[in-house]
């Protein structure tokens, strides 16, 4: 994809996923950390984004209630929408529905989990400059994610290009696995695969920034360029 058109934050669907229930890291729900984080990173940085979807995965506890009437009770000045979905292919797919949504009405997706949220240091060029760079005319250039490895967005926090997804109609299949560590990691792989084998770029920032990835110990690895901008940190 070649960028003739400036893009500016108005062309990105910010896609936020957030699931209520039982977590690797946490005992009980985090809602509200975790939605305080994002709505203040938004307001300070993001003000004129295009669209804000928050997407809440169904946990049948009374914390999704608590999340959607927080939001609503915020006042908030930029576009947004509230999604509630079965939860079916996890994070991946709450994402795979709202970009199959909204892919029309908006050039890039910026997909991150509730857990995550940008910094301060985060541009969006960081990401853009890649989808050029990358195509040299060919236009191939699908997904700019945090850390790519083993064939896969293993940190997927990052932004898509919608100009492909109505080619390949079908970014992400139905969940598999029934638990959160299972389901949650086979999505994982899954998720943007048929764009793969279909031989376009999927890329990283790690030599431009560094994200924080807590792992299942709790503790904390850099991933990226750690003398680059610090642009994602877990919440």
């Amino acid at each position: 994809m070649i960028l003739e058109k400036k893009v500016t934050p108005k062309d990105i669907n910010y896609i936020v996923a957030f699931y209520n229930g039982e977590r690797r890291h946490f005992e009980g729900s985090r809602w509200k950390i975790f939605i305080k984080a994002h709505i203040n990173y938004l307001k300070k940085h993001q003000p004129t984004i295009g669209l804000v979807s928050f997407v809440i995965n169904e946990s049948f506890t009374k914390h999704d209630i608590d999340l959607i009437e927080y939001i609503e009770k915020q006042n908030l000045k930029f576009k947004y929408e509230v999604i509630i979905r079965e939860n079916q292919g996890f994070s991946y797919g709450g994402f795979n529905q709202v970009m199959l949504k909204n892919h029309k009405d908006y050039r890039f997706s910026f997909v991150v989990e509730d857990d995550y949220v940008a910094t301060a240091e985060f541009k969006w060029e960081m990401f853009l400059d890649k989808f050029t760079y990358y195509n040299n005319g060919k236009g191939n250039t699908a997904y700019i994610c945090c850390l790519h490895q083993h064939n896969h967005a293993a940190i997927c926090n990052g932004l898509i290009s919608n100009e492909r997804i109505g080619v390949e109609i079908e970014l992400l299949g139905k969940s598999i696995g029934d638990k959160y560590t299972k389901g949650g990691f086979d999505n994982q792989i899954g998720f943007m695969a048929g764009f793969s084998r279909r031989k376009y770029q999927i890329d990283d920032i790690t030599d431009v920034a560094y994200t924080i990835f807590m792992d299942g110990k709790k503790s904390f690895i850099n991933y990226g360029d750690t003398t680059k901008p610090l642009i994602m940190i877990p919440i």
